[in-house]
């Protein structure tokens, strides 16, 4: 997801709201050039359409990338 820089801790705040622990691995990438910056997420896919429908109404300006399953070898 992507989002300008002054509303990724808003972002980073309302995911953990929503699944708190079951979050996973995230990280955020700011480009400073751009006032941009990007989240990588690793949510379970049960809960992606949740937490994308919540991220829309909490920041109308974000702008969702691909959606793909992790390959997780056992």
């Amino acid at each position: 997801m992507r989002v300008p820089v002054s509303e990724a801790q808003l972002a980073r705040c309302t995911l953990h709201g929503l699944v708190g622990s079951a979050l996973g691995v995230h990280t955020i990438d700011i480009d400073r050039r751009s006032d941009l910056a990007c989240l990588h997420v690793e949510l379970d896919r049960r809960r992606v359409a949740e937490a994308m429908a919540l991220l829309m109404r909490t920041l109308s300006c974000a702008e969702f990338g691909a959606v793909r399953q992790l390959d997780r070898a056992a």
